[in-house]
């Protein structure tokens, strides 16, 4: 359920339900079919460019579409984009970090960090639904700020993911199969 200032900063107080409903459920798929094309087309692009490469580029996407959203000041449009966009970044990076982490740790603790990848997604999942209700229940509806916080939020850890694998090597596998030994 999107928070009142959203409905009311984007137009959707005074619209017909079912035209609410399908533009809010517009939105949701929006960001849906972006991880899935964003997951489809990644490992083409990680078999060509590399693990470290990909993941860099699909946390810049990610930021992109976060940031698109974030600055949407009422064109619905912009967050349609931004979440299309952000999809994209989402299931490359869904996709591609589950493989740099199993190619880069060592054996004896790789099942458990792809482990911890996926509880630490899912966790964000969550934590992001409480972001939206602790804003909802601490900022009144006639601030923008009540879903641009969540929003400007979800900017932090694909910033950290790209500023954190501008530091870590390229996945020995993907450099063996390039007959890149020596790296």
């Amino acid at each position: 359920m999107p928070l009142n200032s959203f409905r009311k900063d984007f137009g959707m107080l005074d619209i017909d339900p079912k035209d609410r409903d399908n533009t809010q459920a517009n939105i949701v798929s929006t960001f849906q079919a972006g991880c899935f094309f964003g997951a489809l087309l990644t490992f083409p692009a990680a078999e060509r460019l590399g693990r470290r490469l990909t993941i860099l580029v699909a946390a810049a996407i990610f930021v992109l579409g976060g940031t698109l959203m974030t600055a949407a000041r009422g064109d619905i449009n912009l967050i349609i984009g931004g979440r299309a966009i952000a999809g994209l970044g989402i299931g490359a990076t869904s996709m591609c970090v589950p493989v740099y982490i199993s190619e880069t740790a060592p054996p004896s603790i790789r099942g458990r960090l792809v482990g911890i990848f996926e509880i630490a997604s899912q966790g964000g999942g969550m934590l992001g639904f409480w972001i939206n209700y602790a804003t909802a229940q601490t900022i009144p509806d006639s601030s923008i700020a009540q879903w641009t916080i969540p929003l400007a939020l979800q900017l932090v850890p694909g910033v950290l993911l790209f500023l954190g694998m501008l530091f870590n090597p390229e996945s020995p596998r993907w450099l063996a199969r390039r007959d890149r030994f020596e790296e």
